[in-house]
């Protein structure tokens, strides 16, 4: 099933600079979504002045769910992410 996701970026003034020092992992991501065809196509987000502010998604999530949610959280400090590349 095809599902669209909208994720709009912060708009706090360091926003537009985090974006940028993700986009290299956010591209290979990106990249290997497209290629297992979780990522049906993806486009950015821009305000009046055609600045990237967020993106907008369709995946295909086939699979035994009946919904899918997605919703914003946060990992408690228990639970330590991998650094970004691992």
């Amino acid at each position: 099933m095809h599902y669209v996701v909208i994720a709009h970026d912060h708009d706090d003034e360091a926003a537009r600079q985090r974006r940028i020092e993700v986009r290299p992992e956010h591209m290979e991501r990106c990249e290997r979504s497209v290629a297992a065809g979780t990522l049906v196509f993806a486009v950015a987000l821009l305000d009046d002045d055609e600045r990237m502010i967020g993106s907008a998604m369709v995946v295909d999530l086939h699979g035994i769910w009946g919904r899918i949610d997605i919703t914003r959280g946060r990992v408690g400090p228990w639970f330590p992410l991998p650094e970004a590349g691992a």
